[in-house]
């Protein structure tokens, strides 16, 4: 019998007013943090549900763990889930994975 996992994927715009938010600011004076480094730090620590709780979604109530945030030119990659599945690229929201499966006309 095949496994089924949840697996969510999130792209978050960097140059938007998220990452000034006031719970994504670091504790001490670090004045040489760029807030897309501020946004990056929170998504790693676990901040993402606090910051877009409507988009968070759990199974069996555990948040989903993040496994992957990558880096373009204005946005961030989030791949949530409760196992490191890589979704195929014809299906991902990845930008920069699927425009290379886009079928032109």
């Amino acid at each position: 019998m095949k496994e089924f996992f949840t697996a969510q994927e999130i792209l978050l715009v960097t140059n938007s007013g998220l990452a000034s938010k006031e719970y994504i600011k670091r504790e001490g004076p670090q004045p040489n943090i760029t807030p897309k480094e501020r946004l990056a730090d929170a998504c790693w620590n676990g901040m993402l549900g606090e910051m877009l709780p409507e988009l968070c979604m759990t199974e069996n109530n555990k948040a989903l763990r993040l496994w992957e945030l990558g880096e373009g030119n204005h946005l961030f990659y989030l791949k949530l889930g409760v196992a490191d599945i890589r979704p195929d690229a014809e299906y991902t929201i990845n930008p920069y994975r699927f425009a290379d499966h886009v079928v032109l006309n």
